[in-house]
């Protein structure tokens, strides 16, 4: 019997099923090239439950880490938390803190990952993350894995409110743009590098902690990704 490689794991992944939500989707849109489409989908949860890796993973070997430079000024790089062998990440989560008006905004909190393999989600890995809002429900890859990222940041406000990270978007390696439920402070930055021949496995981010009552927050700034074969 021939033994799977690690690419093979990731071509199965590519081609394993999706939900029937997705696949009704992807024939509605089927007449608009894949490679221009924002997808924004809503996903019900696969049945089994999905646990925390809580750092249990952090020895797996990586080949790059994805980054941008448009990352926002404050605070500080936290942990790493990374899939377990044999998955990667093939949708996501936010935690967002809606618009709140004259009050203090965050915006961006957390990034959650949901780390697959073809059978299904099993694990969810997210590094640090903010006090602020609520989570998204999940956008996946319509097939396949994630493999490159970009942030929307909202640049330095002076005395204003500062919200720094708002949204974030991923690449599938099927060529679908997957957008997050963010806000919309800010712009997106240029696209990070991509993984080759592999995909997302793992994240850390930079956060600023709590700053008290009176002080400006912004919690999560900046992120990257770790891509494994």
């Amino acid at each position: 019997m021939v033994k799977e490689g690690k690419g093979d794991k990731i071509k199965h992944l590519l081609a394993s099923n999706i939900p029937s939500e997705v696949t009704r989707m992807m024939k509605t849109n089927r007449n608009q090239p894949v490679e221009k489409s924002i997808v924004r989908m809503k996903h019900i949860a696969y049945s089994q439950h999905t646990v925390k890796s809580n750092g249990l993973f952090t020895g797996r070997k990586y080949t790059s880490i994805l980054t941008v430079t448009n990352g926002g000024e404050w605070g500080n790089w936290t942990w790493i938390d990374m899939c377990p062998e044999g998955s990667y990440a093939t949708g996501f989560s936010l935690k967002v803190e809606e618009y709140r008006g004259a009050s203090d905004d965050t915006a961006l909190n957390g990034i959650r990952l949901f780390c697959s393999t073809a059978e299904g989600s099993k694990y969810t890995v997210e590094s640090n993350v903010g006090r602020y809002g609520t989570w998204t429900q999940i956008t996946w890859c319509p097939r396949g894995a994630l493999t490159k990222f970009q942030l929307k940041v909202e640049p330095s406000q002076g005395v204003l409110d500062d919200t720094a990270a708002n949204n974030v978007k991923f690449y599938c390696n099927n060529g679908a743009i997957i957008e997050g439920a963010g806000m919309d402070f800010g712009e997106y930055g240029g696209w990070s590098n991509e993984c080759k021949n592999s995909a997302i496995c793992g994240i850390i981010t930079k956060q600023e902690l709590y700053q008290g009552v009176v002080i400006d927050d912004t919690s999560l700034n900046d992120v990257q990704f770790f891509c494994c074969e």
